[in-house]
């Protein structure tokens, strides 16, 4: 699989195949899946809570007298049937979210990831970003000339500031180093833009 090579002004020099170690995976649809929902419900944090019938600011006195009124037989307002009673089984702030994807399918699911990306032909280099700028416009035409339409991300290498600068305020961007790469955010984008130096990168810390 190939990409095209493009330079900080947006001007196309070539084209490279792609390292097969990285993006010569096949994906596996299901475990794509199970990558992504493990990685979103890491995010979650237990906020919501609701109070119990323990709980409620509620008179305790007893409504009406046990018989002879037709109705059901009640004790207390802070039941769950009346309204501004407690809540039964609601969250109580303390659920645990986390799950655990074993290393070597949290790897292997990140490399399908990228294989998608190639065979879409949605990755694109871009080389000599030691001249950026730091501008939003520079940045701007130049994926305006790459092609690129919809959400992008940028994987760029921890010493290219200028050029992630240059980068981050641009809509439908987000911007990662390749240690924090991960497969819910090469999907959730429909292309993918890289710096040769993220490329040797992300060599070193996902090829098979």
């Amino acid at each position: 699989m190939t990409a095209s090579v493009y330079d900080i002004s947006g001007i196309k020099k070539d084209s490279v195949v792609l390292p097969k170690s990285l993006f010569g995976t096949k994906a596996n649809p299901s475990l794509l899946a199970q990558a992504v929902k493990v990685y979103l419900s890491n995010q979650r944090s237990a906020k919501a809570k609701v109070k119990t019938r323990g709980e409620v600011d509620r008179t305790s006195h007893k409504l009406y007298k046990q018989k002879g009124t037709g109705g059901a037989r009640h004790g207390s307002r802070s039941a769950n049937v009346f309204v501004g009673g407690g809540v039964i089984f609601g969250p109580t702030g303390t659920q645990n979210y986390k799950l655990e994807l074993p290393a070597k399918m949290r790897q292997k699911a990140l490399l399908g990831a990228l294989a998608l990306k190639a065979e879409d032909k949605n990755v694109v280099i871009v080389s000599n970003t030691i001249e950026a700028s730091g501008k939003t416009k520079q940045s701007a035409k130049l994926l305006a000339k790459t092609g690129l339409k919809g959400s992008t991300l940028i994987v760029t290498a921890l010493s290219q500031i200028t050029f992630k600068n240059a980068c981050r305020n641009l809509p439908q961007i987000d911007i990662l180093q390749p240690g924090s790469l991960n497969t819910y955010a090469i999907i959730k984008h429909k292309n993918l833009l890289v710096t040769p130096e993220a490329l040797e990168e992300m060599e070193k810390l996902y090829a098979k």
